[in-house]
């Protein structure tokens, strides 16, 4: 359990450091741009886009007009525990980086957040292995972008790319946005 919680926050202090680090690093004006969308304010910087809310600080890769086209319906947080759900054998920097970036927004709305392998095989014997009968977010490959629901499950499905894309879709929906 204490490791758990060490490796916690440990990702997030790291993701908070590489957003400030960004945000203080950058002083090209030419990079540098504001976007509106639904009443909030995203700062372009270097290549990313910067959204403060209610005292928080979210980073996101694509711009929320260029997620639209990905459909999320009926989304609700119906728990204040969730598992973010991956293969083990596709873990690489990538899903490692989209996992904390879901993290760290799920868990900046108060949920208690857990990463966890969807099978044994190849699991790091520090996680556990849940699946969709456990309210969790579950990052799969796939060559179509997709978000839907699988039983307990939210399902983000996509390339690299496109898993991106559907981590940067489904913040703003967490986000209420």
């Amino acid at each position: 359990m204490k490791g758990k919680t060490l490796l916690a926050i440990f990702i997030a202090i790291i993701m908070v450091s590489s957003i400030l680090g960004v945000m203080t690093y950058s002083n090209d004006s030419s990079t540098a741009g504001t976007l509106q969308y639904n009443g909030n304010s995203f700062d372009y910087i270097n290549g990313k886009y910067f959204l403060e809310l209610k005292g928080s600080n979210y980073v996101f890769d694509n711009s929320p007009y260029d997620l639209k086209d990905i459909p999320v319906e009926n989304f609700v947080l119906e728990s204040n525990k969730y598992y973010i759900l991956f293969n083990p054998d596709e873990r690489d920097s990538n899903m490692e980086y989209f996992m904390q970036k879901l993290f760290l927004t799920l868990n900046s709305k108060g949920i208690n957040v857990q990463i966890a392998c969807d099978r044994e095989e190849n699991c790091d014997e520090t996680l556990p292995v849940k699946d969709c009968d456990d309210y969790s977010f579950y990052l799969k490959s796939g060559e179509n972008t997709k978000i839907y629901k699988d039983n307990n499950c939210i399902v983000l499905e996509g390339d690299s790319s496109g898993l991106n894309k559907a981590v940067d879709r489904i913040n703003l929906e967490i986000l209420g946005i």
